[in-house]
């Protein structure tokens, strides 16, 4: 690996816990944001080599020069839908790696069909939503597949516990509230008109509630016999039925708020307050992964803590390993098309090289 990690939007809450876990791990870093004094301070503020460059994402030129000569770049700036494009194309124009910690189903669409074949050409790997949610299922379904053959159907479902999210997450989730959801069945891309009505769960005090994952868009593609991806958000009875009632809202009012009024409101989200350190170590979550597949069924369940510092890690881990060149394939892709599916989580695992507290297991149909 030459030259530094380089990390987008270092300054905000997981820019800053994706540059500590790259520091920790013994990484060269190159802290990239629009505003230098927050930058020196990070810089001085982490026990490791670090360097600064002053760029804002919407200026290309000062863009590609921040990011020249990076080994591999991990970009942490959303709300992606908005942030994630110039981003992108910097790095593809650089024949950079690239791995993002987004959870927006619209940036996964738009990365796709914008960035695809621009990487294969360049032959780089591009790894969005690499986070607790999108990655552990991504690792999963390559997991099961291994275990039941070629995949016919997935059901995902995505568990959080004690979960604060900070302003940024806040502002990326608002920002989508005008963008179809998009589904996978019958082998075929389509809008998603399940009824939000929350369905039972296993556990009789929660309720299911339709959620616009990333699997219904990075999946088929490079699994081809499946013909179809659902994806929950398991929450609380009473919790569920409130996300029901926002979700079922934000299908109907966001397309008519229009685009100006949203971005107002990302912004002023985006400068509330993060979840401290205490509030972010007590979130859990989980991710179930119920494959169907030419050789039965199985579910593969990823669970762990620290909802924030496990997305960083994840991330940050992803891009070493791109920068190494253990990239199995080039273009947009799952971490588990493109890494070693059960390494990656096993490095975060209670006996790992980086203990996160994450473990993952097998379940037989």
């Amino acid at each position: 690996m030459t030259g530094p990690l380089a990390v987008v939007g270092a300054t905000g809450l997981t820019g800053r816990l994706v540059a500590a876990h790259l520091v920790a791990t013994g990484q060269r870093v190159r802290l990239v944001g629009r505003r230098r004094e927050a930058l020196d301070l990070l810089a001085a503020q982490l026990p490791g080599p670090t360097e600064v460059r002053v760029a804002d994402v919407h200026d290309p030129h000062a863009l590609r020069a921040a990011l020249e000569g990076s080994a591999a770049v991990c970009s942490t700036a959303g709300p992606f839908r908005r942030l994630g494009p110039p981003v992108l194309d910097a790095c593809l124009d650089l024949a950079l790696p690239y791995v993002d910690t987004s959870a927006e189903q619209p940036w996964l669409r738009e990365a796709q069909a914008r960035g695809d074949e621009r990487a294969r050409r360049a032959g780089v790997a591009v790894l969005p939503a690499v986070a607790c949610e999108f990655a552990p299922s991504g690792a999963a379904a390559w997991i099961a597949q291994e275990r039941v053959g070629p995949l016919e159907a997935l059901d995902v479902r995505y568990r959080l516990d004690g979960f604060r999210p900070s302003g940024g997450t806040l502002a990326s989730a608002v920002g989508t509230l005008d963008a179809p959801w998009v589904g996978h069945a019958d082998g075929w891309r389509t809008a998603d008109r399940r009824s939000l009505r929350p369905r039972a769960a296993d556990d009789p005090d929660e309720a299911c509630v339709p959620f616009p994952g990333g699997d219904e868009i990075l999946l088929p593609p490079e699994v081809p016999t499946l013909r179809e991806v659902r994806t929950w958000l398991v929450l609380p009875r009473a919790q569920a039925w409130s996300y029901a009632l926002f979700a079922g809202l934000g299908r109907r009012l966001g397309p008519a708020l229009g685009r100006e009024t949203l971005a107002g409101l990302e912004r002023r989200l985006g400068a509330g307050t993060d979840p401290d350190a205490r509030t972010r170590a007590a979130s859990r979550f989980r991710v179930d992964v119920e494959a169907q597949g030419l050789r039965g069924r199985c579910t593969v369940r990823v669970e762990g803590h620290d909802v924030y510092r496990t997305s960083a890690a994840l991330a940050g881990t992803a891009a070493t390993w791109l920068a190494q060149g253990r990239a199995r394939a080039a273009g947009v892709h799952t971490v588990g098309a493109v890494l070693e599916a059960a390494d990656l989580l096993d490095v975060f695992g209670p006996t790992g090289p980086t203990p996160r507290g994450l473990t993952w297991a097998i379940h037989a149909a």
